[in-house]
């Protein structure tokens, strides 16, 4: 945002802006504004011309600008988005409204009318924006006193220095009052990128809810799989389901609702909940300070500490093992394969790995009973940031379905896009829609796959079997 102008360096945030603006306060008021102005200079005009009391500089005044008006009115009946500039220029003309009071006009109407137009003026300040805002203050400020010094022949000091410090209040009242709307409209943007962010960055169930404090109220704002929660109840709505598990759930001989809302604040790590005879994890992370605003995440119920199915020092004792084998039958690579998929399936670490070194080890382990992969273009070598333990438990269930599909050589194509690196799938030609279906198949069948796919790919696979590969993963799914 620009500290002067208060505009938004991004064109495209500050279109959203003028839209929102346009649509919540710019148009009702510029449009009740023009029926007003219209209906006053209307009755104005009808009753000078009833009564013959109306200057000829008056008759041109007014009726130019019921002419302006009625222009004005069709323009934003066409093209809603002008009323930004004709606001300015509507509110600038009405100073010349002041050449419709002489010496002859009553001193208490002249400051009762002129009060009322200059808070008319001041609506239109504040739904404008602030450089609008700017043009329309100072332009009428001169306006004011040319026009007074035309009259009258001489405007004293104490008139002058009353203008500018008050048009000098009025600006600085103006960049707050922009300033003020321009962040709390960034702020309900945040909102909504967290809000629709939210599902994609935690996969796990979740629902998140904010406390009324003025009502004393837990309120639903998003979720994410609530029914995967212990005691959810389809026969409930989902706002009423988040308040009963935060009712029912224990924690330290407490409701879980009583604890959050005592110390959400200073929870650090995930806490050990009992309902009815369940026992199970749950993590707590509060977003909010001025409104207790908080996530509710939902951890496995048969997960140990670090969220693994099979604790770290068997892990390692199982790795040990499978690297001492001399020597490995193709029957004892498969099921080595497979006792992989199921330790590594659960390691969530983000790391730069490169995708064609994994299908040249994978092609070596395979070469006995497949015929080895070709990979093109020739030599290439495309990097990823992304889960590199998902990724090869992915290319190893990858290549167990190529052994049992295709006897035949079977065609990587490799292509690097900007966001994705795209991996075509060629059987050979004669075969290839009969073989592609069985592929598919058992690509959808297949539970590691089907569990984890979610995390590298960006599609889901059909029949012309190309994958595309997620090329940068920033954030680490919690």
């Amino acid at each position: 945002m620009n500290k002067f102008t208060l505009k938004f360096d991004d064109d495209m945030l500050e279109e959203q802006y003028q839209e929102v603006k346009l649509a919540k306060i710019r148009k009702p008021i510029y449009i009740g504004l023009l029926v007003l102005c219209f209906c006053m200079i209307g009755t104005n005009t009808i009753l000078n011309l009833i009564t013959s009391q109306q200057s000829l500089l008056k008759k041109y005044i007014n009726y130019s600008y019921l002419i302006f008006m009625v222009f004005q009115a069709i323009l934003v009946y066409k093209k809603p988005t002008l009323i930004k500039y004709l606001l300015i220029a509507s509110n600038i003309t009405t100073g010349l409204l002041q050449f419709n009071f002489n010496d002859s006009t009553s001193a208490q109407i002249y400051y009762a009318q002129s009060s009322s137009f200059t808070q008319l003026q001041a609506v239109a300040y504040f739904i404008s924006d602030f450089r609008d805002g700017v043009i329309q203050v100072i332009a009428l400020l001169f306006m004011r006193l040319m026009i007074t010094s035309i009259k009258i022949d001489d405007v004293d000091l104490q008139t002058v220095l009353i203008g500018m410090a008050s048009t000098s209040f009025i600006l600085v009242t103006l960049y707050v009052n922009d300033q003020n709307s321009r962040k709390e409209f960034l702020s309900s943007i945040s909102e909504d990128l967290w809000d629709h962010s939210l599902s994609i960055l935690i996969k796990k169930p979740h629902f998140r809810v904010q406390y009324n404090k003025e009502f004393m109220k837990i309120d639903l704002i998003s979720q994410n799989q609530l029914c995967d929660f212990p005691g959810y109840d389809e026969n409930l709505c989902e706002g009423c389901n988040c308040r009963q598990i935060l009712h029912l759930y224990q924690y330290k001989q407490s409701s879980l609702s009583e604890f959050v809302l005592d110390q959400a604040q200073t929870i650090q790590n995930s806490i050990k909940v009992h309902y009815k005879h369940h026992l199970f994890h749950l993590r707590i992370v509060c977003v909010g300070i001025k409104n207790l605003n908080f996530i509710v995440i939902f951890e496995q119920q048969n997960a140990d500490a670090n969220g693994q199915i099979v604790p770290s020092k068997m892990r390692n004792v199982i790795f040990q093992q499978i690297k001492s084998q001399q020597q490995r039958s193709i029957y004892q690579i498969f099921f080595n394969q497979g006792l992989l998929s199921l330790l590594l399936i659960n390691q969530m670490q983000l790391k730069e790995i490169e995708i064609t070194q994994i299908f040249k080890k994978l092609n070596k382990q395979y070469k006995y009973s497949m015929k080895p992969i070709k990979i093109l273009p020739n030599n290439v070598k495309l990097k990823l940031q992304t889960y590199s333990s998902q990724l090869k438990v992915f290319l190893i269930q990858i290549f167990q379905i190529f052994d049992q599909v295709s006897n035949k050589r079977i065609t990587i194509q490799f292509q690097d896009l900007e966001d994705c690196i795209l991996m075509q799938i060629q059987f050979k030609q004669n075969l290839e829609r009969n073989v592609n279906l069985l592929f598919l198949s058992l690509y959808s069948q297949n539970i590691f796959i089907q569990k984890i796919k979610s995390l590298l790919l960006f599609n889901e696979l059909n029949i012309d079997l190309q994958i595309q590969f997620k090329k940068h993963i920033q954030y680490k799914l919690i």
